[in-house]
């Protein structure tokens, strides 16, 4: 028989003191400083016993006890943790994320009742990433686009690249690529809003990469003409390659694609996942005609009748 471990017999004894501390006695009332104390005390000894479903606990009844006495930002930390150790029982006992998800988005509700949104916005990107690992990848965008929303709401642009990076890698990696297209293009716009030109343009040309990846030429030409709109997109190095890649699959020529990827420097500069797709196109087997269809014929017949134009000029 196997014998208790006596940190999480501790941390049981700590979590029942906590628990009549909050209660009250006949006299007094709740002890929330007291009670708080003990489950903070309870959640660590749990941690090191590995007991992690009932560390989270813990650090949940801790988050309750700092929100009674009117301390919204430890309350959220103490959610965080209790986010962290619930992930880290999903992964011992192999189930599910919601708790994960839960607790998480409670703590972004307190850090912005404390008045910290981009703190809210950057532990929703963190436990995002928990929450795809565990099968739930919609409720993980979710989770990011909140994220987005609330840098964007604050002005805070500038600090939001890590949780758009982590986005677009999540979507790539499950291969959702109008997912990771719609991610791309919302980074754009934030690094646009953000002044940052470099990177906004880098997240159109990805964008196109990874319609064009996906199969999508139609989708790849409206997303380049839209961002052709955009005038530091349209005189820079990344709209030369877009350009160049587009007029390759018009003209259904597999070798140009590769040469046009290998050749353009802006390419060098994409995120990595994104790069790779790149070094992919267009694709083993595809089929560019089929792709690029009824356009490529009608970009032809505009070619023919451009050159037969040029010559009657001459004549």
């Amino acid at each position: 028989r196997m014998r208790p471990c006596p940190m999480a017999s501790e941390a049981d004894e700590l979590v029942k003191k906590g628990d009549k501390a909050a209660r009250g006695g006949f006299f007094s009332g709740a002890d929330w400083r007291k009670a708080g104390e003990c489950w903070e005390k309870a959640a660590v000894k749990y941690k090191l016993a590995r007991a992690f479903a009932g560390a989270a606990r813990a650090y949940e009844k801790a988050s309750e006890a700092q929100e009674q006495q009117g301390a919204p930002w430890h309350a959220a930390k103490h959610l965080e943790s209790a986010a962290t150790c619930a992930k880290d029982a999903s992964k011992a006992s192999g189930g599910d994320a919601t708790l994960v998800r839960e607790l998480a988005e409670r703590a972004a509700v307190l850090y912005c009742e404390a008045g910290r949104p981009g703190t809210a916005a950057e532990a929703l990107g963190r436990h995002a990433k928990a929450v795809d690992e565990r099968g739930d990848t919609d409720r993980a965008l979710t989770m990011l686009k909140r994220a987005f929303e609330l840098f964007a709401d604050e002005e805070q642009e500038h600090y939001a690249t890590d949780t758009y990076r982590a986005a677009l890698q999540m979507m790539l990696r499950r291969e959702r690529w109008a997912d990771a297209r719609e991610v791309l293009l919302k980074w754009a716009q934030s690094s646009e809003r953000g002044k940052q030109p470099v990177a906004m343009c880098r997240c159109f040309l990805s964008a196109v990469v990874v319609a064009l990846h996906a199969g999508d030429f139609a989708e790849a030409e409206q997303v380049f003409s839209d961002a052709c709109q955009v005038d530091r997109f349209s005189s820079a190095e990344e709209a030369d390659a877009g350009d160049k890649l587009l007029a390759a699959y018009r003209a259904c020529d597999p070798e140009e694609v590769k040469a046009v990827v290998k050749g353009a420097a802006a390419m060098s500069h994409v995120e990595n996942a994104v790069l790779s797709l790149a070094r992919r196109l267009p694709g083993a087997g595809r089929d560019l005609k089929a792709m690029v269809g009824v356009r490529a014929s009608a970009f032809a017949d505009m070619s023919q009748m451009g050159e037969a134009l040029d010559e009657d000029d001459l004549c």
